[in-house]
């Protein structure tokens, strides 16, 4: 009986090499990681985040959590392929994972928006209510606009 042994730098290495193929599978089939993360979710029940698809493709997980998920990937992205393994409904599930819209004021709200700060550090709810009627934007919209930007991201975390 004979023994070989690999060193944790090859299997290191071996598995940066697979995870690097399978990110151009990926790009082959037009999926994005977040298409990969919600179609791992369908089949297999838990939604792996797009970060998460991320750090695998590039080797920045764990060796363990490499191997771990290798597989799973593998598995989703032949059933794509075959696009007969699992149903369409799978490979696209309804539940789609909705990105955050960034809020974009014109020149002419943030100068208003500023001045009515700069009139009133904390506005009341009557404040609130004036402030929103005449910008239209919403009240909880107006709120965090009128708040200085470091406090806006406290009071948002």
């Amino acid at each position: 009986m004979s023994f070989v042994f690999v060193s944790q730098e090859a299997i290191t290495m071996e598995v940066q090499k697979l995870a690097w193929e399978i990110r151009q599978r990926r790009g082959v089939l037009g999926l994005t990681q977040q298409d990969v993360g919600v179609g791992l979710g369908a089949v297999y029940g838990t939604i792996i985040s797009q970060t998460t698809i991320c750090r695998f493709e590039a080797g920045e997980l764990s060796l363990d959590n490499m191997v771990k998920l290798m597989p799973k990937i593998e598995t989703f992205l032949e059933l794509h392929e075959k696009k007969g393994g699992i149903g369409e409904s799978a490979l696209n599930p309804p539940t789609t994972v909705r990105k955050k819209t960034r809020t974009v004021f014109p020149s002419e709200t943030i100068q208003f928006l500023e001045g009515e700060y700069r009139r009133c550090k904390l506005p009341n709810k009557e404040d609130l209510d004036r402030i929103a009627g005449m910008t239209g934007l919403e009240k909880k919209v107006s709120f965090t606009s009128t708040l200085p930007i470091t406090a806006s991201r406290e009071t948002l975390s």
